[in-house]
């Protein structure tokens, strides 16, 4: 199965490699960050910054990279995909694009199938995160987690909204003279069974 890394945990692995190649210690970059840039990293800080267990901020990154000769080239190069969220994950390159002036900011990407593999696509005009409506909202309160993980939850399985989804399978279940009150018990009973199938996905990613 293709696997995606955590975005802080490429870019830490990245910065520990090029500091071991310059021969220096975890206490030597905190200490150039504190004296050269003025910020204040420890030797914890810059380890839990390698491990990828300390998000970074902007201007961190920029004095990480000021104080380790690295660009952003160096630091998002390479065909690894990056995981944005559970669901999603994009190649660095399309990070780079996005950051780096004169590129071309197309994104490529990722959603996670049905089968756990990364399916991968293009989108001139960037990625779009699944829209959230009040289908979601509702699957959301009764699964205990945000509109916007089910959305992606629906996206990553069938391809489409938690609403479309359900909606394409009452449209097949349902003969031309069903009555109203039928069609809402069978939205109902689908509705149940689409939260039964993204249990497993939603289990996962409240672990994780």
């Amino acid at each position: 199965m293709t696997q995606a890394k955590p975005f802080g945990v490429l870019v830490g692995r990245k910065l520990r490699d090029r500091r071991r190649e310059l021969g220096l210690r975890q206490d030597d970059v905190a200490r150039r960050c504190s004296s050269g840039f003025g910020l204040p990293l420890t030797r914890p800080i810059v380890d839990a910054i390698e491990r990828g267990r300390r998000d970074l901020t902007l201007p961190e990154l920029a004095v990480l990279l000021g104080v380790l000769d690295m660009d952003l080239g160096g630091l998002l190069g390479g065909a690894q995909p990056v995981a944005i969220s559970e669901f999603v994950a994009v190649k660095p390159d399309s990070l780079l694009d996005q950051l780096v002036p004169g590129r071309d900011p197309s994104w490529t990407f990722a959603t996670v199938g049905s089968t756990g593999r990364l399916v991968w696509r293009q989108a001139l005009s960037g990625y779009s995160v699944p829209d959230v409506g009040d289908t979601e909202k509702k699957a959301a309160r009764k699964l205990g987690v945000t509109p916007e993980t089910v959305a992606e939850a629906a996206e990553a399985l069938y391809g489409r909204s938690l609403a479309d989804e359900r909606d394409e399978r009452v449209k097949r279940r349902a003969p031309a003279d069903t009555t109203p009150r039928t069609l809402q018990a069978l939205r109902g009973r689908v509705t149940r069974t689409l939260l039964d199938e993204l249990q497993p996905t939603l289990r996962r990613k409240k672990k994780g």
